[in-house]
């Protein structure tokens, strides 16, 4: 699932959700930063140091099925790594199953 990530209303940079944690709700891919993104105040975690929870301003929408319901976490290892890690937790498992039902992460865990 393709993403746009806004704070407040600013493109900060887009995502791609290819994992999934089914148990949690948890999805989670790569983080590709926009012009906009600013790590010191979009990350939570900056090449292993964690500096809270920044994803109150921060939002996703996909492309096909606009802003979702969920908290958006940024993790930013590009000093260390060279990757940046977007996570999304859903907050309803309806929304999630809905969104991932037929990937292979859902269908492995519910051995559907």
């Amino acid at each position: 699932m393709q993403l746009s990530i806004y704070r407040s209303g600013i493109l900060i940079g887009t995502g791609r959700l290819d994992r999934l944690d089914p148990p949690m709700g948890f999805a989670t891919g790569p983080f590709f930063p926009s012009d906009q993104y600013d790590p010191g105040c979009d990350a939570n975690t900056i090449d292993g140091v964690y500096f809270g929870d920044r994803g109150a301003a921060l939002s996703a929408v996909g492309l096909e099925h606009g802003t979702l319901k969920a908290s958006v976490v940024i993790e930013d290892f590009a000093k260390t790594l060279s990757e940046r890690a977007l996570w999304v937790q859903f907050e309803d498992g309806l929304t999630f199953r809905g969104l991932f039902a037929d990937h292979a992460d859902y269908r492995a865990y519910y051995n559907q």
